[in-house]
């Protein structure tokens, strides 16, 4: 609950005198004029009808720090309706007034309108309403309990008469027509908790669920979700120096983008029905469906409405989990895992087959291959995904998957050909080539010497070595890292990075003073950032990297795995402004947690993807402080 006791407090559940009283023992009772008393979310509230008056509050003799909070509903759209503004007194920057346009409230920072709160409701439903202005200059708004980010604005009402559902000094903007319930004003800034214990949250509950269930409903005659007007891209937090800030803290990006996907998920997804299996098991959505609109709506009629990737897409799904239980402590993040890979392993490719026990790397409509991939599986993202497998078998010591990375290592030394590689996609059972080249072969490499170091044997290094010789004298020296994405036709001109960037890990981890490893690792960043890296306008100095060449998009996973990448280059070559360039990008990638915890793939781009909602919080750790992970819960899990 909060400390400070409430400064104004008007529940408008009392109607005496043409006035409304004030509970906070203040006595500034309000005067009513063409109000009148409506159903409320506790009670009874006060509706402002259209051309009714503005409540006077008097002067709060107010500035930072303050929390607003109120309930509030309309039934009209609004493009510039004054909830809280000042209502006469000297002209005044009057920071801290709120407005209503369209699905937004919007607040005066003395300078500007920006949008704190995107996605309310003009259908008629309670939403209820906060802004917390702290003393340090920012504000936080909250809708139903849940947090938007950080922004810049103090809070000036000292000196001047502050209104509800008013004009700003009777002539600017438009009077807020609408129902309020429940006004309170704190002479303190309220923490979350405290915010959310306001109230039972059984309130906060049906409201989120009513919110989002108007949400899923906000589409066009073409089925599609309107999701550049519900974009949020937050203003620029800089310091003194002009380098960015992260918008909300490295940790909190990492809770929220996680509580996303482990609180009530299914409840924002728009499609549960499609998601029992053929044993009548209800599935995670990310085991069917690689992504979705932004409202959880899976797309009508796209071409890969619901394909999923296992083998690669999964692998990330399941190294987040690992890395959050462990940072976090939160059991439910390890099961996700596990579940997660016994589906997989229950889904590979049947044992007596040339390329047996090697899950598939597409999935559509609930059938194994399709799209792409067709009757193929790519070998290079089975062994991404037995490396995610081993993971969880150093994380539960549950033999099967020790098994399971196993199992898989064995066919790639079965099916490695003389050179060293294996085809991009092959025909799992009759071994015909559906695509040939890739340059992915890097985690073949790490899977065969993880294997042979957990059997303390060294089976697998003729394959290793015949692989690795052929990548230091292939894809290394020629830059020709292509073959690589599920969902991309061939081309010999495509150009990626992703296997590049963790070739380089492998060349810093494995570098001594005089095999050229570091050499090697500089010259491959040099051409990733040559080919692959944008300045970001808006978000300067900060820098992001394009997911490659035919799919041309800055990504936010893509920019940090390669930021990641860049700061152990950097302790590597102990050059100073190349961590900088590398945190700068991680600060970046903070902007596209949305307020509903989403992680956007960018702002430009009009799928939700869950691996690159996973991704961005999988390389964050790689820049939280060691002194900030929490050790390990105790293991209590299904098994």
């Amino acid at each position: 609950m909060a400390t400070d006791p409430v400064y104004r407090h008007w529940s408008f559940d009392e109607v005496s005198n043409n006035q409304v009283k004030d509970h906070s023992g203040n006595q500034v009772d309000l005067n009513l004029s063409s109000q009148k008393s409506d159903d409320g979310v506790l009670g009874k509230g006060l509706e402002f009808p259209a051309g009714s008056q503005a409540l006077d509050l008097g002067d709060l003799g107010l500035k930072a720090p303050v929390t607003l909070s109120f309930w509030m509903k309309t039934n009209t759209t609004q493009n510039d309706g004054r909830i809280f503004s000042q209502l006469n007194g000297p002209v005044h920057g009057q920071a801290g007034a709120l407005r209503i346009n369209g699905i937004n409230i919007e607040l005066w920072n003395a300078k500007n309108w920006i949008s704190i709160i995107k996605g309310i409701s003009d259908q008629g439903l309670w939403q209820h309403i906060a802004f917390v202005f702290r003393q340090d200059g920012k504000v936080i708004g909250y809708l139903n309990g849940k947090a938007s980010s950080a922004y810049r604005s103090s809070f000036d009402f000292k000196g001047v008469s502050a209104g509800l559902a008013g004009k700003y000094m009777g002539q600017y903007g438009e009077n807020f027509i609408g129902s309020l319930d429940d006004f309170r004003i704190y002479k303190s800034a309220l923490n979350e908790q405290e915010i959310k214990d306001l109230y039972p949250s059984d309130l906060f509950e049906k409201s989120q669920k009513l919110l989002a269930k108007e949400v899923k409903n906000q589409i066009g005659a073409n089925g599609l979700y309107d999701w550049k007007d519900n974009m949020v891209i937050a203003p620029r937090m800089r310091d003194a120096a002009g380098l960015l800030l992260p918008l909300q803290s490295y940790d909190e990006t990492i809770k929220r983008g996680m509580s996303f996907i482990l609180d009530d998920h299914l409840e924002w997804f728009g499609a549960e029905e499609t998601l029992l299996d053929d044993k009548g098991k209800m599935q995670r959505p990310w085991v069917y469906y690689s992504n979705v609109q932004h409202n959880g709506i899976p797309f009508p009629r796209a071409v890969d409405r619901m394909t999923s990737y296992p083998a690669f897409h999964h692998a990330l799904n399941i190294k987040t989990f690992i890395s959050y239980w462990k940072y976090a402590g939160d059991e439910r993040a390890l099961q996700e895992a596990i579940d997660l890979a016994d589906w997989d392993i229950a889904n590979s490719t049947p044992t007596d087959w040339a390329y047996g026990s090697m899950p598939y790397s597409t999935f559509e409509h609930k059938k194994p291959g399709g799209f792409r991939d067709g009757a193929g599986i790519m070998p290079d993202k089975s062994a991404i995904l037995a490396l995610a497998y081993l993971d969880l078998y150093e994380a539960t010591g549950k033999d099967r998957f020790l098994k399971a990375g196993e199992a898989i290592a064995k066919t790639l030394s079965l099916r490695q050909r003389p050179n060293g590689t294996w085809p991009f996609r092959v025909d799992p059972k009759t071994e015909r080539v559906v695509e040939e080249y890739t340059s992915s072969v890097i985690y073949a490499v790490k899977l065969f010497e993880r294997v042979d170091k957990f059997n303390e044997n060294s089976h697998y290094r003729p394959y290793r070595d015949k692989t690795w010789h052929w990548l230091v004298n292939g894809p290394i020296k020629t830059k020709e890292f292509r073959g690589f994405y599920e969902d991309i036709p061939p081309s010999p001109r495509g150009r990626t990075n992703y296997d590049c960037l963790d070739t380089i890990r492998y060349l810093l981890a494995n570098r001594t003073e005089d095999n050229g490893y570091l050499e090697m690792a500089i010259e491959l960043n040099q051409w990733i950032e040559k080919i692959f890296l944008d300045k970001i306008s808006g978000f300067e100095p900060a820098e992001g990297i394009r997911e490659q060449l035919q799919c041309n998009y800055v990504m936010g996973i893509h920019s940090l795995n390669w930021a990641s990448m860049l700061m152990e280059l950097a302790q590597a070559t102990g050059d100073e402004k190349m961590r900088q360039r590398a945190q700068q990008t991680a600060n970046y990638t903070t902007y596209y947690l949305q307020p509903d915890n989403r992680i956007v793939v960018g702002f430009d781009y009009k799928q939700l993807w869950y691996s690159c909602h996973v991704g961005v919080i999988l390389y964050l750790f790689d820049f939280v402080e060691t002194s900030k992970k929490n050790p390990k819960s105790k293991v209590r899990f299904k098994i």
